[in-house]
C-alpha cells in the first residue's frame, strides 16, 4: 500500500470512529481520493479501514512530512460533518501517536482547522507550507 492508500484509508477510519458516515464525510474522502489520485471508490476504502488496525494503515508511510499531512486530513475529517465526539477524539490521538507527530505539529494541525473554520481564514501558516512542499503530496513547480 503506497502513502496515498494509506491516507485514504485513514480517512476512511476516521470517518467511521463514531460509527456513523454522514454524507459531508463521504464527499470529504471522495475529493481527496481525485485530489491525490486513489482510484478505489468510497465504499471500498470503507470496508477495508474498518478491518485493518491503525498501525497496518499507517505502517508504510515513513517521511514526517507524509505523516503530518495524514494527521491533518484526519483531523479536518474529523471535523467536517460538525462534530468532534469522543471516539473521534480518542482515534485521533491514537493517529498522532502512531504517525509520531510532534505536539507543536499537533497544535498546528489544531490551529489550522481553526482558521480554516474563520469567517475570513487568511495565509496558510509556513511551517505547513514547509512541511507540503517537503510532502510526496506536493503538486507544484517542483514537483
Amino acid at each position: 500500500m503506497d502513502t496515498r492508500e494509506s491516507a485514504a484509508l485513514v480517512l476512511a477510519r476516521m470517518a467511521l470512529a463514531d460509527g456513523t458516515i454522514d454524507p459531508t464525510e463521504r464527499e470529504f474522502l471522495a475529493e481527496f481520493c481525485r485530489e491525490v489520485g486513489v482510484g478505489a471508490g468510497v465504499d471500498t476504502l470503507i470496508e477495508t479501514a474498518g478491518g485493518r488496525s491503525l498501525e497496518e494503515l499507517v505502517g508504510a508511510v515513513r517521511g514526517y512530512e507524509d505523516r503530518f499531512f495524514i494527521a491533518l486530513r484526519a483531523y479536518l475529517m474529523a471535523r467536517v460533518d460538525a462534530s468532534f465526539d469522543v471516539s473521534e477524539e480518542r482515534l485521533f490521538g491514537d493517529l498522532v501517536a502512531a504517525l509520531e507527530i510532534r505536539p507543536d505539529d499537533r497544535r498546528l494541525i489544531e490551529r489550522t482547522h481553526r482558521q480554516l473554520e474563520a469567517e475570513e481564514p487568511g495565509a496558510p501558516d509556513p511551517r505547513i507550507m514547509e512541511l507540503y512542499r517537503a510532502s510526496s503530496f506536493f503538486v507544484g513547480e517542483d514537483a
